[in-house]
């Protein structure tokens, strides 16, 4: 890295919404730069670059770019670059690094498997806060990194908090609550019958500061841990920004949260529906309550999971000299 400047990186991305947060996360840090090359997974989608074309597209722009590090977020599955064009740029242009949201979900272990088979990154992060995992010993274990600035620095009392129990996010799915098995639509559905109030989460990104914002409005914000085969729970992004948010958490029970989080200290657990309704109720008119919880929450994410100490994880995993 030439020390006439600060760090670059290169993000190979797929559109899907909540992925340009982790570059904004790193360039939040000082002095980094980062552009990123956007991909389409879904292979039915025309117009977009596939298979050997594609893969040819992001050597020529890494190579142009000439990054220290390079970031892949991709898709289980479908149309994504190949595991030997990242040994490649590993080899040839800079540092590779695969960040994977879903790493506690068995459908991503055959990928991740394959990665480390052909030597494709420089390092693995699961970025959902699991500990049990195929690369658990190789790889790092973190939470989702989110850029502090895009909430407010100083979050709104909760005497001041028109929503007492919201959710901002995907609703789940409409075809698994026919079959009966998506935990996470039955439970809104459930929650919205006592006050929860919902926000759809777009795929549009631009929108996320209308997200924030809904959150910044919350006094109490549930979460619903389980990875998307609903096989599993995980650590997810809604925790970190409820977190930043001032919210109290309310977390799914079984969700490996506990293991990063102090469980009634820094948030609450639900198992049911009416264990849910039951936490409302009795926090509905305690606001002093629920901000010191929110406070907590929001300070043990700024003491360790902020994008500083994350990228400096990082950094450190893959031998990266930093200026200071």
């Amino acid at each position: 890295m030439r020390k006439d400047r600060g760090v670059k990186a290169f993000f190979i991305e797929t559109t899907t919404s909540e992925v340009p947060n982790h570059r904004r996360s790193f360039l939040s840090l000082p002095g980094t730069q980062a552009i990123a090359y956007i991909y389409m997974h879904i292979s039915s989608k025309k117009g977009w670059a596939k298979g050997p074309a594609l893969d040819e597209e992001i050597w020529r722009a890494a190579l142009e770019y000439n990054p220290d590090i390079i970031v892949y977020i991709g898709a289980c599955g479908g149309n994504t670059p190949s595991p030997y064009l990242f040994e490649r740029l590993r080899s040839h242009v800079a540092p590779t690094v695969h960040f994977c949201s879903d790493a506690a979900d068995d459908p991503w272990w055959p990928f991740l498997e394959e990665y480390e088979r052909a030597n494709s990154f420089s390092l693995q992060v699961a970025l959902d806060g699991v500990r049990e995992w195929p690369l658990k010993d190789k790889g790092l274990s973190a939470l989702t990194p989110l850029d502090p600035a895009c909430f407010p620095a100083v979050p709104l009392p909760h005497g001041r908090r028109d929503i007492a129990f919201g959710f901002a996010g995907n609703g789940g799915s409409k075809a698994r609550i026919n079959h009966n098995s998506d935990i996470r639509r039955r439970l809104i559905d459930e929650m919205r019958e006592f006050g929860l109030q919902v926000r759809i989460r777009e795929g549009d990104a631009e929108t996320y500061p209308e997200f924030s914002s809904f959150l910044g409005r919350c006094r109490m914000v549930p979460n619903f841990g389980h990875t998307g085969s609903r096989r599993h729970m995980h650590v997810k992004g809604r925790v970190i920004e409820t977190g930043l948010a001032g919210a109290m958490l309310l977390e799914q029970r079984g969700s490996p949260t506990s293991t990063w989080f102090k469980r009634g200290v820094e948030f609450l657990e639900y198992e049911t529906g009416e264990d849910a309704r039951q936490l409302v109720r009795f926090f509905r008119d305690a606001h002093a309550e629920t901000q010191a919880m929110g406070e907590r929450l929001r300070a043990r994410i700024f003491a360790e999971h902020g994008p500083r100490q994350f990228w400096d994880r990082i950094f450190d995993r893959i031998s990266l000299q930093v200026p200071a």
